[in-house]
């Protein structure tokens, strides 16, 4: 027996004799003789163990300073068996390192798991796929086939900007698609920019007169003679006309009624007067609203459109005028 600060301390045994086998009970006893320690193994009295700090619950999370008792491993530069029989305890084993020894157990691979050979077969698929920045198409070549959704009536299919989304095509296939404003083009009455970029400007060779549209109103494309030049007086093919109209003091149109798609008007004076040629205010004299004068014989050749009405004017009546028009 041997005393302490903390008190006394007691090895007893069961019997005076001490043999293989016999127990041995340890004590902690305090100052007044009052047994600190009485934890019981069986009939045995054991002493007790504080392991606070060293035991975790399953599940539970690591913290900081968490206290744990340290594992030591066999180092064994060359790996043999450390224990006698299978199901003996045996101590782990490291290697020079430190790096713990362990077995892999090879197994059989599952249904449709990747091999080598499958691997292979996969790298030479993504390789025919691959292809690289301007390199020629050729016969059989290899891609994937991209699909899109069809939409009678086009609709977003996605819900905020960003987002992925399906290519949409109308119901015979075509592919749906924005333009925006091109290059070129400009608002009509806009203002004119320096440096600004145009389109080229394509006509129509028109050996002969013909018309491109069906009704007033519709577009119509520009046409050119057989050099180039652009056609903006047509040759009068089609019909001419000629007739005497009589004018008097007040102005008349001359002719009464303009030819039908008319190009070239024809007007000469076969009276004995003087004519006086204008708009439908003009007058027979030399006044500001006096018209052009045509003596006796004269004529004048206007291009003059089946909208575009010419009038004639003389001092006295029953003055003859010859009209020639051509469409």
């Amino acid at each position: 027996m041997s005393t302490g600060a903390l008190g006394k301390t007691k090895i007893s045994v069961d019997t005076s004799v001490l043999d293989d086998g016999d127990t041995i009970g340890s004590y902690v006893v305090g100052a007044t003789g009052t047994l600190i320690t009485s934890t019981t193994i069986g009939s045995d009295e054991a002493l007790d163990v504080n392991l606070t700090g060293l035991a975790f619950a399953e599940d539970t999370p690591g913290v900081d300073a968490s206290l744990g008792i340290q594992i030591f491993a066999i180092r064994q530069d060359t790996l043999g068996t450390l224990v006698s029989a299978d199901g003996d305890r045996s101590m782990l084993s490291v290697n020079a390192t430190g790096a713990l020894y362990t077995t892999v157990t090879s197994s059989a691979l599952p249904t449709g798991a990747a091999t080598e050979a499958t691997l292979a077969t996969l790298s030479a698929t993504l390789t025919a796929l691959s292809k690289t920045e301007d390199d020629a198409a050729v016969t059989a070549t290899e891609g994937f086939q991209i699909f899109a959704v069809r939409q009678d009536t086009l609709a977003s299919l996605v819900g905020t900007d960003g987002d992925l989304s399906m290519l949409s095509v109308d119901a015979t296939g075509a592919l749906y698609t924005t333009i925006s404003s091109l290059s070129g083009q400009y608002a009509e009455d806009s203002v004119a920019a320096d440096a600004a970029i145009g389109n080229f400007f394509l006509g129509v060779r028109r050996d002969g007169s013909a018309s491109n549209t069906s009704a007033a109103g519709d577009y119509s494309e520009i046409q050119t003679w057989s050099e180039g030049s652009v056609r903006t007086v047509d040759v009068a093919n089609n019909v001419n006309l000629q007739q005497v109209v009589t004018i008097g003091t007040t102005a008349a149109q001359l002719p009464t009624a303009n030819l039908a798609n008319r190009k070239l008007l024809m007007i000469q004076n076969v009276s004995n007067n003087v004519l006086y040629v204008g708009s439908s205010t003009v007058t027979a004299d030399e006044a500001a609203t006096g018209g052009l004068q045509i003596g006796k014989g004269g004529f004048v050749t206007v291009e003059a459109g089946p909208a575009n009405a010419i009038f004639g004017r003389a001092a006295t009546a029953g003055n003859a005028i010859a009209v020639w028009e051509f469409s």
